[in-house]
């Protein structure tokens, strides 16, 4: 069946080249440890983009997510877990599961995106990410091309008269025998429902399918042969369930395990100096951060926020993102160990990390390589400690969480160092941006442009727009400890951006290759 598309008119083709940046060169000597040189800075390919005209999405030319009758991986969890990074952490696991059973599908209408705030809030895959640019890339880094959901390919009666039970629910989103209300509810708690055994029950129960030949399609098409009697339905699913069971869940466990042999280091010289580098990351995770890109709207806000926080004045500005960490929820967390908990002595360290800025303290003047500072940071909670002020007696945590507010109210307000520009994205950022979102029910699509503040998970896209504005920065600085952070620094190094940095209690530290797996514990 042909997935039916909207034809929408009047749209505009715009060329956008993203920021420079610089590339270092991993060649390696013969010895397999030495980087050779830094290339020369150079510019990411054009990228093409279609508008609409403002009130309706633009004709794009999709690629085809029409299924095949195989195999087809559902993500069975309302949506995936965490924060965002901890979201794309169990996608990943999830993508992996699927290579590694060879399983060539996943099922689009089961990918759902959770707000960190707002946590029985969520939104389908390809409302937030680039669908388009996946499948046309993925079976080049041999990645399961993601489809939509299709009864008459998807769903097969073998034997016997009438419509095949469907195994997923195209109005909830959900596996078909699932309760929404409960799932879905701010009242329940994932980690401790075991969604699992609630599949299969009655009328579903084929759909129960694992890789462990439980309702395998040949295993019932041969009781279908074996059964002479007339008046017996067999029938069976393409689609196959994987998700969480409790706690963690199931796809954390499993993105763990893809990270156990990333634990040995090597020393790797670069410019006649010794540097700790991790191993790279196993090559299923390496082709997700290429592929995973969000959708043009988000990524044209993106390209504005950045292009009018830059000076126009110079022909070649450069951007530092900086990931700080110092909301106080994280001051209290146990990776906090791992962190500089003030402000301040970040922005200090930058300021005195010679690779970056240089000081005149005759003149009372520093001067650094870069031109505007990007900062994510979640500036309502940051700001909320304002009101901590007028309380009396105040401990330490307070003291710091008041100091880091002051902190960013002065680099707002004066800039960083007093003289350079900067700037968040975040919420703010967020309101500007209008989706496209996107219906189906029988194989029909609508699309409707909507506002992301009236989707419930404003704080997920502010998300996305931090990320992938510090990705496309020409120098980033994370802290250790943070997902985000780490995940930043991959995706760059494997963009071929090696200009990052950890700041820590004791300094900033250049990092080359990939960032450590995620911890609390290093």
């Amino acid at each position: 069946m042909q997935v039916k598309r909207p034809l929408l008119f009047g749209f505009t083709i715009l060329l956008f080249t993203a920021i420079t940046f610089r590339e270092e060169v991993s060649t390696l000597s013969s010895d397999g440890a030495t980087i050779v040189a830094w290339a020369a800075p150079r510019m990411f390919e054009a990228v093409a983009e279609v508008t609409g005209n403002g009130t309706q999405p633009a004709t794009t030319i999709a690629v085809d997510t029409t299924p095949k009758p195989v195999n087809t991986l559902v993500h069975f969890d309302p949506y995936f877990m965490g924060g965002f990074r901890n979201q794309h952490m169990r996608f990943v696991a999830f993508v992996a599961f699927a290579k590694k059973h060879n399983i060539k599908q996943v099922l689009l209408q089961s990918l759902r995106w959770c707000d960190p705030e707002n946590k029985f809030r969520s939104i389908a895959h390809e409302n937030i990410f680039d669908v388009d640019y996946w499948n046309e890339h993925a079976e080049s880094y041999g990645l399961p091309l993601l489809v939509h959901y299709d009864p008459d390919v998807l769903e097969v009666v073998v034997k016997g008269s009438g419509e095949a039970i469907r195994c997923f629910n195209e109005t909830s989103s959900l596996y078909s025998g699932l309760d929404e209300a409960l799932l879905r509810s701010h009242m329940t708690n994932l980690r401790r429902t075991d969604i699992w055994k609630m599949m299969g029950q009655g009328p579903f129960k084929h759909c129960r399918r694992d890789m462990r030949r439980e309702n395998d399609p040949d295993r019932i098409i041969n009781h279908a042969r074996q059964d002479d009697s007339t008046n017996a339905t067999y029938q069976y699913t393409f689609l196959v369930p994987h998700g969480g069971l409790k706690s963690s869940g199931r796809l954390w466990h499993e993105y763990e395990a893809l990270q156990n042999g990333r634990t040995e280091t090597k020393n790797v010289t670069v410019r006649n100096t010794i540097h700790e580098t991790y191993p790279e990351h196993v090559d299923i995770e390496k082709a997700v951060y290429k592929l995973m890109r969000p959708s043009a709207p988000i990524r044209s806000v993106i390209r504005d926020t950045v292009k009018s926080s830059l000076p126009n004045d110079k022909n070649d500005p450069h951007l530092l993102a900086l990931h700080p960490r110092v909301e106080p929820n994280m001051l209290v967390h146990r990776c906090a160990k791992l962190m500089e908990p003030h402000l301040s002595k970040i922005f200090d360290r930058i300021r005195n990390f010679t690779h970056l800025c240089s000081s005149d303290a005759n003149l009372n003047l520093t001067t650094c390589n870069f031109d505007a500072v990007f900062v994510a940071i979640g500036a309502p909670q940051i700001e909320g400690a304002a009101a901590l002020k007028s309380k009396g007696t105040k401990n330490e945590l307070e003291r710091i969480m008041i100091e880091n507010s002051e902190t960013l109210h002065e680099a707002r307000a004066h800039g960083v160092f007093g003289s350079i520009p900067m700037f968040e994205s975040g919420t703010d950022s967020a309101r500007q941006v209008k989706l496209h979102v996107v219906s189906r029910v029988n194989g029909t699509s609508s699309v409707k442009v909507m506002p992301a503040e009236h989707t419930g998970v404003l704080e997920l896209i502010a998300s996305i727009l931090n990320f992938f504005t510090a990705v496309e920065a020409d120098t980033f600085i994370g802290v250790r400890g943070s997902s985000y952070s780490t995940d930043v620094i991959s995706v760059r190094w494997y963009l071929k951006k090696g200009d990052n940095y950890i700041v820590g209690r004791t300094g900033i530290k250049q990092l080359y290759g990939p960032a450590p797996p995620h911890s609390c514990n290093r």
